[in-house]
Parts: C-alpha cells; sequence; structure tokens
C-alpha cells in the first residue's frame, strides 16, 4: 500500500513539475514576444523612414498663404513622427505671422503633418498715419491696411494693445453696441477707461464712461438721440444729461 503510495505521488510530481516548466517556459516566450514586437515597433518608428514626416499640409487660413505658413513652420521632413515636437513649429509660426492667432500641429498618421491655423480676426482698427492697423477682440494688433474693413469700428486710443486699460474698454464698449448705433458711429474714443467717448455721424457725442451698464446705457441714448443737443452724458445711466 505505501508503495502504491508513494509511486502515484511521484506520478502527480512530475505532472505538475512538467506543468510548472510548461507555463514558466510559455511565460518566457510571451515576454520574448513583447519584447520583439516592441522593439520591432520602436525600431520602424524610429530607426526607419516609414512613419517619418513626408508630407506637410495648412487647413484654416484665409488672409495667411499656405506657402507663409510653411515657411515660417519649418516642419523638419524627415523626423520620425512619434519625435516631432509641435512647441517650436507654433512658436515660430506665432513670431513669423501676426495674422495667426493659434496654429494647431496635428499629426496624420503615418508620415503626414497638419497645421490648423486660427486667424484674428478685425473688429476694430485704429487710425495711422493715413492708413489703419486692424486689432483683433483683445486688442491684439496685427495688420496695416490702407481701408478699414467693414463692420470694423475705429477706435482712438493713446497706447493700443491688449494690455491698455482704455483700449480693453473701448473694445467692451463697441462689443455692447448694437446694430442702430454702429450705423451712426465714427469713432469709439477712449482717453482713459473711465472716459470712453462715441462720435456719432453729424457732430453728436455721447459720454459713454466705463464699460459698465452697457444695456441701460444703450436704452438711454436711443431714447436721449430723439431729442435736440449735441452732447449726451450717459456716464450715470440713472442720472443722464443732454445739451
Amino acid at each position: 500500500m505505501t508503495t502504491t503510495l508513494t509511486a502515484s505521488s511521484a506520478r502527480r510530481f512530475r505532472a505538475a513539475a512538467r506543468r510548472r516548466r510548461w507555463r514558466s517556459g510559455r511565460l518566457v516566450i510571451v515576454v520574448l514576444l513583447v519584447i520583439t514586437l516592441v522593439g520591432g515597433a520602436a525600431y520602424v518608428a524610429v530607426g526607419t523612414d516609414l512613419l517619418s514626416v513626408r508630407t506637410v499640409r495648412v487647413t484654416g487660413n484665409h488672409a495667411v498663404s499656405a506657402p507663409a505658413v510653411l515657411a515660417a513652420a519649418q516642419v523638419p521632413v524627415g523626423t520620425p513622427m512619434v519625435l516631432l515636437d509641435p512647441a517650436p513649429i507654433r512658436q515660430r509660426v506665432l513670431a513669423a505671422l501676426p495674422d495667426v492667432a493659434s496654429v494647431d500641429v496635428v499629426r496624420s498618421w503615418p508620415t503626414s503633418v497638419r497645421l490648423v491655423v486660427r486667424e484674428r480676426v478685425a473688429v476694430a482698427v485704429v487710425a495711422r498715419a493715413g492708413r489703419f492697423v486692424l486689432l483683433d477682440a483683445s486688442g491684439v494688433l496685427f495688420r496695416t491696411v490702407a481701408t478699414a474693413p467693414a463692420g470694423a469700428g475705429v477706435i482712438e486710443v493713446a497706447r493700443p494693445g491688449p494690455a491698455d486699460p482704455a483700449t480693453v474698454a473701448a473694445l467692451a464698449v463697441l462689443r455692447t453696441l448694437p446694430a442702430d448705433l454702429r450705423a451712426i458711429l465714427d469713432v469709439v474714443a477712449a482717453p482713459t477707461a473711465e472716459q470712453v467717448t462715441l462720435r456719432l455721424h453729424g457732430g453728436r457725442d455721447v459720454l459713454w464712461g466705463d464699460a459698465h451698464d452697457g444695456a441701460p446705457k444703450v436704452a438711454v441714448v436711443r431714447v436721449l438721440l430723439r431729442r435736440s443737443g449735441r452732447h449726451i452724458d450717459v456716464s450715470s445711466p440713472g442720472l443722464v444729461t443732454i445739451r
């Protein structure tokens, strides 16, 4: 009886040992396969030109030409796609092309890069030496033109720019004005952020004050424009004057 049990135990032990060796061997095979696949993929991605930049396209551009964007971007053709760094590409485009507000560098696998451009939109202009400098909604000056674009209001400030409080206030007031007031507007003048003035057709002007309380100021101006008087003061919409 003891001999039979010992032989049976030995058989079970050998079978278990074989299963352990098989599992260990299978694990080694799987690890080797993974290493081979990863190494092969890394070699294809970095060590060959199969996944390298071959073509670069520009989309979203209108005022700025695609060749100008490509020349500014200097995307390194031949660089492995996985090693392509978008940051310096964006920086080069923004530094060279003031009309561009942003650019996204998009990898289009396996070998193409797309530069998605968002251009600045002129919402106002500043008159300068008989020409006009375009400003976007944040106050960035980006191009000088001979004629102000349709729909862009003229603002008059001492130091136009996104960090200038008077510029920011003038643009905010301009955004507040409805179409009927924009239609009779000549200039938004802002010697300071608290002294925004609307110069209207026919020589009338409106002291708007700061950029707050836009809606009540619009309502009051509409009423007072029906009356005689060249100078309207709505800087405090609860206490207005006309003379």
